[in-house]
């Protein structure tokens, strides 16, 4: 009965995140759980209805508080002044604006209190801030609010579960002030860390050692990510159970050796001689893991590995006896008691999968030697993590069996103790030449990924988008699989894994049109049957984030897509920035306004060019030969049946102007504003000469550009046009049946309202 309990629990709790908007209370939770136990003496049934009631009532409390800790509607945009302590800094691609997570200290009387609360800032000359630094600072508050599109990261919800509550962007006038304030001790032994790695010679690999210890992945660059992709050792660079887990059997290893003497020091003491080997195993284990723990600023991956050793130690103090299942669904609930959000992260059911694959092989009664049991924990893990992982969107590594038995070992067992060991004599003793020494190691293990990473078909994922029942007979057939061989199975496991993943399926005869959310930056999406093109790939936001990355990528293998024609309007960070996120894709023809640096050979955009994509036309209307200007970025015209789609980009007014005198359209279907309606990119005259039944505005929530500008959204408003503003509805999609059909219109929002989702933008989009 207790197993049945935890599990409902369990799945209420999973669910909770994903629940849209209720219209009642959660009190009403607990009555319907109260009804139950009332029939709970006479239907056994009835007491399972009362967990579930009540897990449900508990699980929309704690989305309710999270709720309301956030910005209040009547503070949006009001501008904060106080102290806050940096804790993360992730630089932007270029110059030295950064995106900065702090912990609000205090607040200057007259302004709103928000003591304690973490908020994600954007920080212009951020090139001298530093991790634990006390800063006085005037903030314009703002609510999270993320972007909006469908199979792809919802970065409100990784923001509220890592506790970030609001956003803000740092004021240049009055300009942030540095306080001095006495440094913590964490925060002072992870500096002695970074600078004990930092000032050593071996300097190439620091970046790799920092993360294993610290968790602190920022160094990592973007072909670091990629390499650890294909050869799917990602896990290796975050702060997980392994580490926790290999301090909290250290810890337990000295109190094992510490155990004795202490012992025989308390030997004239007969109701205590025995406490020592009973108490100072797990006492030290738990001080150990706690410790680190704390030291890895307490991220969701260390937290949930700390949680394991509580719950173990505990059961070793007290004597009591439970299985494995019993340990893995307790660690569970904790997790989501502890972090309500936790099933919105991706690292979460990966962490819980791979450890209920190593406890399912635990159990096994298994005499094979150590080289078989190795490879066996591999497939069993690797299976595990394969329905997880297509779920999310996250392809596959087709050499990290491989890499896994070969590599993670040698960093898992040899390179990360070492580093330990080299930062904790580092308190002590100069260890420099021990970190050259490790570097000759580390230099092994990093060659052999970058050597794998290299051969073709490192990632896979389906050439079809998988449905409800696709994950179900995959789901099906891995249980299969995993079964004894002596049973019969395996064979039909392979045969419904193959049905699920890799039978070819009918493709989709119709034709797509979608503007993904991408913030202040341009990516559009045109699908056909045998056709997939991308008009702009989205800004890059930072050296390690960009729309190509994180907001394409995972759509394109959602949809079973692996081939795509590229069209870049120009060469600059809106509409460019994403190209790097998409190099796992094959890359058709790539088509540019502007040269691209990385890519010489693409091929140049330029008017007259046009093709056909199914029963979509495409021609290049700009730029324009004989118009010089600062621009020359290219713009597309599709013509599905008698309607006109203009995708115009970043085109430039002098551009626009001299269309006019081509364009014979006066009734487009869709038109994408230039510029994303800046003032100076808009020419009335083009817009009344298109008369679009829709104007799509691609902008970011509160862009400190201000698009769209009140001209551009006036002009069309007179026009009776529709404006669509993406941060305010999220990616926007027109659907073609066929060639003469009417396209259906959808938007991401309110399809993604969630409960513990904050109100989405509804102010006026334009700003004067």
């Amino acid at each position: 009965m207790f197993t049945r309990v935890l599990i409902l629990v369990a799945l209420v709790w999973c669910l909770c995140p994903f629940l849209p908007l209720l219209p009642f209370p959660f009190e009403y939770f607990y009555a319907a759980a109260a009804l139950c136990l009332l029939f709970s003496f006479r239907y056994k049934l009835s007491l399972y209805g009362a967990v579930v009631f009540f897990a449900l009532g508990l699980g929309i409390w704690q989305l309710d508080l999270i709720s309301q800790t956030q910005l209040p509607p009547g503070a949006e945009n009001k501008i904060w002044q106080g102290e806050v302590k940096v804790q993360h800094i992730n630089k932007a691609a270029q110059g030295d604006y950064a995106q900065v997570q702090a912990q609000i200290i205090a607040a200057t009387p007259g302004t709103l209190d928000l003591p304690g609360k973490i908020i994600s800032l954007g920080w212009p000359k951020a090139g001298q801030l530093q991790q634990g630094q006390h800063w006085n600072i005037s903030i314009k508050l703002r609510r999270l609010q993320g972007l909006l599109n469908e199979d792809s990261i919802n970065f409100t919800a990784l923001n509220l579960s890592k506790n970030i509550s609001l956003n803000g962007q740092v004021q240049t006038h009055p300009a942030p002030v540095q306080r001095d304030a006495p440094s913590s001790f964490i925060d002072r032994l992870q500096t002695h860390f970074k600078q004990t790695l930092t000032q050593t010679q071996s300097a190439e690999y620091t970046r790799f050692y920092l993360a294993l210890a610290l968790g602190d992945t920022s160094g990592l660059t973007a072909q670091d990510w990629q390499v650890l992709q294909k050869t799917g050792t990602v896990h290796l660079m975050a702060i997980s159970g392994f580490q926790i887990g290999l301090m909290a059997s250290l810890g337990f290893l000295f109190g094992v050796l510490l155990a004795k003497p202490a012992c025989l020091l308390l030997n004239r003491h007969i109701t205590l001689q025995h406490w020592p080997s009973r108490y100072l195993p797990a006492g030290l284990s738990l001080l150990f893991a706690s410790f680190y723990t704390y030291l890895a600023n307490f991220s969701l991956p260390a937290e949930r590995a700390w949680v394991a050793c509580i719950l173990i130690n505990g059961i070793w103090l007290l004597g009591l006896r439970t299985s494995l299942l019993h340990l893995w669904l307790l660690c569970f609930v904790i997790a989501l008691l502890c972090h309500p959000l936790a099933p919105l992260n991706t690292g979460f059911w990966l962490s819980y999968c791979a450890v209920a694959a190593l406890l399912y092989l635990g159990s096994k009664k298994n005499r094979k030697n150590l080289a078989h049991q190795t490879v066996e924990a591999q497939w069993i893990i690797t299976l595990a993590l394969t329905i997880p992982q297509l779920a999310l969107n996250i392809p596959l590594s087709t050499t990290g069996f491989i890499a896994n038995i070969i590599i993670a070992p040698w960093i898992s067992v040899v390179i990360t103790p070492l580093v330990f060991i080299l930062l904790s004599l580092s308190l002590a003793v100069d260890t420099a030449v021990g970190f050259i020494a490790l570097d000759k190691a580390y230099f092994i293990a990093w060659w052999s990924l970058e050597k794998i990473s290299l051969l073709p078909a490192t990632l896979w994922w389906p050439s079809h988008a998988l449905t409800l029942w696709d994950y179900v007979l995959a789901s099906l057939a891995s249980l299969l699989l995993l079964l004894p061989r002596c049973l019969g199975f395996f064979y039909l496991g392979a045969v419904l894994m193959w049905l699920a993943l890799l039978c070819p399926r009918q493709k989709n005869t119709g034709a797509e049109l979608r503007v993904f959310d991408a913030g202040q930056g341009l990516a559009v999406l045109i699908k056909t049957t045998h056709h997939t093109v991308l008009f702009d790939t989205g800004p890059s936001f930072s050296s390690r984030f960009n729309a190509g990355t994180h907001i394409l990528s995972p759509y394109l293998i959602a949809q079973g897509i692996h081939d795509i024609d590229i069209f870049i309007s120009r060469d600059n960070a809106e509409h460019a920035g994403g190209l790097r996120g998409l190099k796992q894709f094959n890359w058709g023809t790539l088509t540019t306004g502007e040269p691209l640096a990385e890519h010489p050979n693409a091929q140049l955009c330029h008017q007259g060019l046009h093709g056909q994509w199914d029963f979509i036309q495409w021609e290049v209307i700009a730029p324009v030969s004989g118009i010089e200007d600062y621009s020359r970025s290219c713009a597309l015209k599709l013509t599905i049946g008698s309607r006109s789609i203009y995708l115009f980009g970043d085109i430039s007014s002098a551009q626009q102007r001299a269309l006019l005198k081509q364009i014979a359209d006066y009734s487009a279907y869709i038109v994408l504003a230039p510029g994303q309606g800046a003032k100076n990119q808009h020419v009335k005259a083009l817009a009344e000469q298109l008369k679009p039944r829709y104007v799509v505005f691609s902008n970011g929530v509160h862009n400190r550009y201000h698009h769209p500008h009140t001209s551009a959204v006036t002009t069309y408003q007179q026009l009776g046009t529709q404006s669509l503003v993406t941060a305010q509805l999220g990616a926007l999609q027109w659907y073609w049946p066929n060639e003469d059909a009417e396209p259906q219109l959808t938007t991401q929002w309110p399809l993604q309202q969630k409960y513990w989702y904050p109100i989405h933008a509804t102010n006026k989009p334009a700003h004067d």
